[in-house]
């Protein structure tokens, strides 16, 4: 069935904010509701974090997600320039959201078979006549993975990559399960990269310190890695990291979202991090810059004295760092980072490029240690 493009007789719902205004993430952070989990459950989950133990948790199939099927996947209204442009940004037909108890700003799971699914933004709620989700025809082909060659450097969520070739399901309307829940239940990193999922992982602390890497696994290589080994310096740092996969490549085009994107509503093991906040933050990230970027809400001393000590202790063949400016700053109160700290702006977001992530990974995360020491 080919999309209809140009209709426009559908309109959104007057809760329908504009995603840029983002005001969502902090409301998906305050209620253990929007997470799909009870506050005794949630109390149950947070039980080892009120110790100074670390204990490591798997999503557990308590979690449940909640699915709807048979809705229809077709193309933005002339009036959806977000979703027009944007191929992580979808609306959600208000029945669908209800069922799923969802909210804008929210992730889901798109799947399309049992082999092509991805995760993607609730940029819009609307009514419409039957059950419908709307997305552009390269967010469409993010559901036809083996059909298409994704070409670009990865890591550059705003430009690349791009299917090399528009696949005919672009152009097409077609039925998807919709699912609340975005990690796989259940899974250890080693069933997740077997089985081209995605899991979530996090180690309870302290809240002197939290460590973040939202797109792990071979969504952004090295960085969950990165997070761990920096968890690990620190006696008491609280941790959480996913972990995605995609058999035979394209783990960043089915499950990258940004980090001023991720709602806790959508991770069951983030929402539980997100109950407490913390002094610190430092999160770690991929970039397609040719430099190491040290961004976020933190001061300028704290950021200068973590790019002082990469330039002082990585080997001459590594990227500078540097302070970061435009797209990299994630200094928003709403880039997780920052969010999750007491003040909504003492995170660190340091961004790698992917050489010095293959080569360096462990001598970033310990001259991020040592800042953190020194700070």
């Amino acid at each position: 069935m080919t999309d209809d493009t140009t209709n426009t007789n559908t309109n959104a719902t007057d809760e329908s904010s504009s995603f840029q205004r983002r005001t969502f993430m902090s409301l998906g952070l305050a209620s253990p509701a929007l997470a799909g989990l009870g506050v005794t459950a949630l109390d149950s989950q947070l039980g080892a974090a009120a110790s100074t133990s670390q204990t490591e948790t798997t999503l557990s199939s308590a979690s449940e997600r909640t699915a709807v099927d048979d809705v229809r996947v077709t193309s933005p209204t002339s009036e959806q320039a977000e979703i027009r442009d944007d191929y992580g940004l979808v609306s959600v037909s208000a029945d669908v959201l209800s069922t799923l108890d969802a909210e804008v700003g929210e992730q889901v799971r798109i799947r399309r078979t049992d082999d092509e699914y991805a995760v993607y933004t609730v940029a819009e709620k609307r009514d419409e006549s039957e059950s419908t989700v709307r997305m552009n025809g390269t967010a469409k082909s993010r559901l036809a993975l083996a059909d298409a060659e994704w070409v670009g450097q990865p890591d550059c969520r705003l430009d690349c990559p791009r299917p090399e070739d528009t696949t005919p399901l672009a152009d097409e309307s077609f039925p998807v399960t919709v699912e609340s829940v975005v990690p796989a239940p259940d899974l250890s990193v080693a069933a997740a990269r077997d089985e081209s999922e995605l899991v979530e992982k996090r180690v309870s602390g302290g809240t002197e310190l939290l460590v973040l890497a939202p797109n792990g696994g071979d969504v952004e290589p090295r960085t969950a890695a990165q997070a761990d080994r920096l968890r690990e310096t620190f006696t008491d740092a609280t941790s959480w990291v996913t972990h995605g996969f995609r058999d035979e490549g394209g783990a960043f085009v089915r499950w990258h979202v940004p980090s001023y994107a991720i709602s806790p509503a959508s991770f069951p093991q983030l929402a539980a991090v997100a109950q407490r906040r913390y002094d610190r933050a430092v999160s770690f990230h991929g970039t397609c810059s040719e430099q190491i970027q040290i961004g976020g809400g933190a001061s300028k001393a704290v950021r200068a004295g973590v790019r002082d000590c990469l330039n002082r202790r990585l080997p001459e063949d590594a990227s500078s760092a540097v302070l970061a400016d435009e797209r990299y700053r994630a200094d928003s109160e709403h880039v997780l980072v920052n969010q999750l700290t007491t003040d909504q702006s003492s995170g660190v977001w340091v961004g790698t490029p992917v050489e010095d992530r293959e080569q360096h990974w462990k001598a970033i995360s310990d001259a991020v240690a040592d800042a953190l020491r020194s700070d």
